[in-house]
């Protein structure tokens, strides 16, 4: 579920880019980009603020700039919006649970990404930060705060406690597990495109094997989705 949050926070960056013509590269958890080291083959990477970027070129301008940095997470929150919405006003009990599945796995990641950032991770917050010229806590400690009203009016909607814990803890679960595993295979992907590797050059913008997995993930998504309503089909759960 963590890697669902990653998606879509990815596709804000990846969509922003590919609209003002940069030709990103999408990597697992982040666009392709290498910051502790010169590329192999600097003449495929574009060089951009002390880091090496696998793009034709970088927003040019503040206002770009700042919609750049901040497309994941606005995206994570529009998504979080949309499925409380979702999960308040439909009639029907496949959008309520989706909405609210949504809204639950999206406010945990910009929470752990809050958290993590507060701890010294540089990311979007920092760059945002910076663009901004304000103290990257108060990014973070914003960003946080929404992303935890979110979470709490999203479980406030599972009436029972046993599925309400449930559902964190699979989720909590997932993130620990995600946080510490996708930038190792996101290292991996970036790696291989600085060799050239031909199986991991990018496709419609997305590196090979990362278009693979992702299309894998969607499907995987669908099939957990499906599981988790067979049992209830009904909103005896839900505080609606």
């Amino acid at each position: 579920m963590y890697l669902s949050g990653i998606v879509l926070h990815e596709m804000g960056h990846w969509a922003v880019a590919k609209l003002l013509g940069c030709e990103p590269v999408w990597g697992v958890n982040s666009l392709v980009q290498i910051y502790d080291r010169t590329p192999t083959h600097p003449e495929n990477w574009l060089s951009f603020s002390g880091g090496w970027f696998r793009m034709k070129s970088f927003p040019n301008n503040t206002v770009e700039l700042f919609f750049f940095h901040t497309a994941g997470v606005i995206n994570n929150l529009l998504c979080v919006i949309i499925g409380l919405l979702f999960t308040q006003f439909s009639k029907h009990t496949l959008f309520i649970r989706l909405g609210l599945l949504v809204a639950l796995i999206n406010s945990f990641f910009v929470l752990l990404s809050q958290i993590l950032s507060s701890l010294g991770n540089r990311g979007d917050e920092y760059n945002t930060a910076n663009l901004l010229g304000i103290s990257v806590y108060a990014v973070t400690t914003t960003l946080g705060v929404f992303s935890l009203i979110g979470l709490i009016v999203g479980t406030s909607k599972i009436r029972e406690w046993k599925e309400r814990l449930k559902l964190l803890f699979i989720i909590l679960l997932g993130g620990i597990i995600g946080a510490s595993v996708t930038p190792i295979l996101n290292h991996f992907v970036r790696d291989q495109l600085d060799m050239e590797n031909p199986l991991f050059q990018p496709v419609f913008g997305v590196s090979f094997p990362v278009l693979i997995i992702n299309i894998i993930l969607f499907f995987l998504f669908i099939y957990l989705f499906v599981k988790w309503m067979k049992p209830k089909t009904d909103e005896n759960n839900l505080a609606i």
